[in-house]
């Protein structure tokens, strides 16, 4: 519907300013172009573009934060929804997304979401 709004919570430890965060999903300009982002809750809140949301279409959201300068295990990510359909609100309780698992780029559990590992450098005379 319209005007709802979709939040993502959890998204913790970056180093990205509260305000406006540009938005890229798919089916395109379905969130429109930006999102609107608090960074202590690590929260994005997207806005319905016209059109709304159709049953059974998966929807992609992709967004780019800057990491935090610590290093994080994984987060939990959370879903909520509020609709509004004909004026009237309906509020969807907060659900934990499955994240994805496994290793990536040869780093542990690096497919988990948020997770930041600090590189480390080993030094070695010859």
């Amino acid at each position: 519907v319209m005007d709802s709004t979709i939040t993502l919570s959890g998204l913790t430890g970056t180093q990205t300013p509260g305000g406006a965060l540009p938005v890229t999903s798919s089916p395109i300009t379905v969130f429109g172009s930006a999102g609107v982002w608090s960074m202590p809750g690590g929260t994005l809140v997207l806005t319905v573009a016209s059109g709304g949301l159709s049953a059974g279409t998966d929807y992609t959201v992709l967004i780019m934060v800057h990491n935090g300068d610590a290093a994080q295990g994984d987060v939990t990510v959370a879903f909520s929804a509020n609709l509004d359909p004909f004026g009237v609100d309906y509020s969807f309780a907060s659900v934990d997304l499955v994240s994805a698992t496994g290793d990536a780029l040869s780093v542990t559990n690096g497919a988990s979401p948020m997770l930041l590992v600090v590189p480390a450098f080993g030094v070695k005379d010859v």
